[in-house]
């Protein structure tokens, strides 16, 4: 376990200007015991020149290239080729500081029952906790959705090392048919089956948004589409508590968008709310006005937009 194999999952597509970045940000961690397998999505420019490169002088990168299916299908060859205890994974244009492997390491070493350990991240400024903290799976799954305290617990899962038995084990992957915030169901199936989380007071990893970014290049449709993951991740609710914490960033969301969406994305949203209309009625977590609010955002009509001002967000 001290010196455990991480495999660190990279996928690949036309990312010529920030590769050798990244790839030296990992090749110069302190913790050296790690197999990087780097997926190329069928680039078309001088990536996959670069990264066969770097696998010639390194007998720890994996080079695997593979026509062009898109970042979900790229990190789920990398999944199955991964021959290491734990998995961990960064995006090829963003880079890391050389302890962050060492750090996210140490909680597996040191203490039992670990099965998640996590960092914060660098996004024009620091994001990250003030102590170390240690939490239990379904307190995990609570922070995902709850907006006051997703820091560290935000559907991404390159701030983060897990362990390769829990995902192998499971057939926990990435969907492919997401089209957008593909990382949310994979970290949400992963913690389902979680025992405790930790938490570093550290940050490591350096999220680079560039014009090219896929988080930045969506239509409001498509990301109000996202929203269909609200059936799972309901029907795979642990418990009633997280169910309340999914409903309300579900409800939050959509008074966000519905601000200054279009009436086609509005009549999607109050479509796939009246799809909801019962879980959230069953739910005796939810309090009276949080349920008056979801009639009114499903039924769909003028009441909505005036219970919409009248009322602040839900906490």
């Amino acid at each position: 376990m001290e010196n455990a194999k991480i495999s660190i999952i990279v996928p690949v597509y036309n990312k010529e200007k920030y590769l050798k970045r990244c790839l030296e940000s990992i090749l110069n961690q302190t913790y050296q015991n790690l197999e990087i397998i780097l997926v190329d999505d069928g680039s078309t420019d001088a990536s996959p020149a670069i990264a066969g490169a770097f696998a010639e002088k390194d007998s720890r990168i994996v080079y695997i290239r593979q026509e062009n299916s898109g970042v979900s299908a790229a990190r789920n060859t990398g999944i199955n080729a991964a021959t290491g205890e734990f998995i961990g994974f960064i995006d090829s244009d963003d880079f890391i500081e050389p302890e962050m492997y060492e750090k996210l390491m140490a909680p597996f070493v040191e203490q039992e029952g670990i099965d998640l350990t996590v960092c914060g991240y660098f996004n024009k400024k620091a994001f990250t906790a003030s102590e170390d903290t240690r939490c239990s799976g379904e307190e995990a799954l609570i922070q995902m959705f709850d907006l006051r305290k997703t820091l560290h617990f935000k559907p991404y899962n390159w701030n983060k090392l897990f362990r390769a038995s829990i995902i192998k084990e499971h057939n926990i992957l990435f969907d492919t048919a997401v089209p957008y915030n593909e990382d949310a169901k994979f970290n949400f199936d992963y913690f389902l089956h979680i025992r405790d989380a930790y938490i570093i007071n550290y940050c490591g990893y350096h999220y680079v948004v560039n014009s090219g970014s896929v988080s930045r290049n969506f239509n409001l449709l498509l990301q109000c589409r996202e929203h269909d993951l609200l059936h799972y991740f309901l029907a795979n609710s642990p418990s009633a508590l997280v169910s309340k914490y999914i409903i309300n960033w579900s409800i939050n969301y959509y008074k966000y968008y519905t601000m200054s969406a279009d009436r086609a994305t509005i009549r999607y949203i109050g479509k796939s709310v009246k799809g909801l209309k019962k879980q959230y009625a069953r739910n005796d977590l939810l309090s009276a006005s949080e349920k008056q609010y979801i009639l009114a955002l499903s039924s769909f009509n003028s009441f909505y937009y005036i219970f919409r001002k009248t009322k602040n967000k839900f906490h």
